[in-house]
């Protein structure tokens, strides 16, 4: 089992394809099933009444990852200005 490949439906000029590899098939998935699969998860993303182009889990860990690092960026921000508050006293 290799590559699928996948063309999702959009406005005219900004469809493009996407490559899904499957790096170990420990279920046993077969090639249909897995178009079918990537087909039904790209039409799950809750930020769109269309289909995406990458599936909705990778959505949804991009978002989340993107929501952390701000996070850690505001609590290192955060910290940093409560020790210099600190050294003043």
């Amino acid at each position: 089992m290799g590559k699928i490949s996948k063309s999702f439906p959009a406005h005219t000029g900004t469809s493009r394809p996407t490559d899904y590899h499957v790096l170990h098939n420990e279920i046993g998935f077969l090639v249909n099933d897995l178009h079918g699969l990537v087909h039904f998860l790209s039409y799950v993303y809750q930020r769109s009444t269309t289909a995406v182009s990458v599936v909705a889990p990778i959505c949804y860990a991009r978002l989340a990852a993107t929501q952390m690092s701000q996070f850690i960026k505001f609590n290192e921000m955060s910290n940093t200005s409560s020790s210099h508050d600190g050294e003043h006293l």
